[in-house]
């Protein structure tokens, strides 16, 4: 599908120039908008990919305005064009948070590059703003503070419980060491960008922990459990701090799967998860499981009730399932086949909700659910 990119440019002739070249590179434009009030209609009306925003536009709200509405509105990338290239002016514009800048006149090669590269980055940048959605929902039941970092210490997700602790904020960047300094007796400072490597180091004792942006001192228990991809390297991507009040008997939440004996009709697996939620462990029936999600080195098991955060990998929920009730479809997801409600090509739907299906998994789940 061609990406959809309205142009914002009183000058007509060079709108249509704009426009010709953007056609020519194979995108589809919308009908060129000169004001801020036009702009925002036909955003509203057609939901574009992109926008190519001149800064001096028509009317009394200039492009740099426009641009602002349309991120905070929108969430829509937008790529400056000007033929004002002044400190002041892009300097102005930096606070709309634009993807890009092109100075008029442009290269026909430097415009495609630039929209390539803008339309990849806000793909990228939509499914990390997802991500960090889900992985928000799951922690948010987790009664201790949970910090995610990244492999460079930039913290990437903290529950609510961390953000109250912390007081900073959560849409901007901070590295763990300037949010929670550590301590250790006598009143020795980790660094743990330097001393964590591939493995989990998990505290045997209570830390000092100093929030410099509440001035607080705590002594807390600190449990890391080191985060890594679903792959056979199990590569390293980042870590999650569990810092609690009460000694950290077991990981923020567990699992255990029970195995009953099977008879000789019924599908091997477990038949019940006990999973922890809270302070209590809950009864998870097989048969009530809708479909089970990676995130990170968690997983979240929805259920026709209620969903359970439990710190595990993947693959080591899928080993304990029967294969006859369910399916990976994808790399994050396993499904229930007998709770899938419909599927088209690339998703199966359950409780209407649209769970991907890989390329490689289609035949054989078409397969599994006898499709006609």
């Amino acid at each position: 599908m061609k990406a959809k990119i309205l142009i914002v440019e009183d000058e007509l002739i060079i709108a249509r120039e704009i426009k010709r070249t953007i056609e020519r590179l194979g995108y589809e434009t919308l009908e060129t908008a000169s004001t801020a009030q036009e702009a925002l209609s036909t955003i509203e009306a057609q939901k574009p990919d992109l926008v190519l925003m001149d800064i001096h536009i028509d009317g009394e709200t200039d492009g740099i305005e426009t641009a602002i509405l349309v991120h905070t509105l929108h969430q829509i990338p937008v790529i400056f064009l000007t033929a004002f290239s002044d400190e002041a002016t892009i300097e102005r514009a930096k606070g709309a948070e634009p993807y890009g800048f092109i100075v008029k006149p442009f290269d026909e090669r430097d415009l495609k590059t630039t929209i390539e590269i803008v339309l990849h980055k806000h793909a990228k940048d939509r499914e990390q703003d997802e991500r960090e959605s889900k992985l928000a929902q799951a922690f948010s039941h987790i009664e201790q503070m949970v910090i995610t970092v990244n492999t460079n210490f930039t913290i990437e997700l903290l529950n609510k419980a961390a953000v109250e602790l912390t007081q900073i904020d959560r849409h901007q960047l901070h590295h763990l060491n300037d949010a929670v300094l550590f301590y250790a007796p006598p009143r020795k400072r980790i660094d743990w960008s330097k001393k964590l490597t591939t493995q989990d180091e998990l505290p045997k004792e209570k830390l000092l922990c100093f929030f410099p942006e509440t001035g607080n001192e705590l002594q807390l228990f600190v449990k890391i459990h080191r985060i890594t991809l679903d792959d056979e390297e199990e590569t390293t991507t980042g870590w999650t701090f569990v810092l609690s009040a009460t000694e950290i008997t077991d990981k923020p939440t567990s699992i255990t799967a029970t195995l009953n004996a099977n008879n000789d009709d019924e599908p091997a697996g477990a038949k019940y998860f006990f999973a922890k939620k809270g302070t209590k462990y809950h009864k998870i029936n097989i048969t009530d499981i809708l479909w089970i999600e990676a995130l990170e080195n968690y997983v979240v098991i929805h259920t026709i009730k209620d969903k359970y955060t439990v710190f595990s990998s993947m693959k080591n929920i899928e080993q304990k399932l029967s294969p006859d009730l369910f399916f990976k479809t994808h790399r994050s997801y396993i499904v229930n086949l007998d709770k899938i409600e419909g599927y088209e090509e690339g998703f199966v739907q359950i409780g209407g909700k649209p769970i991907p299906v890989s390329r490689s998994a289609k035949d054989e789940l078409k397969q599994k659910i006898h499709l006609l």
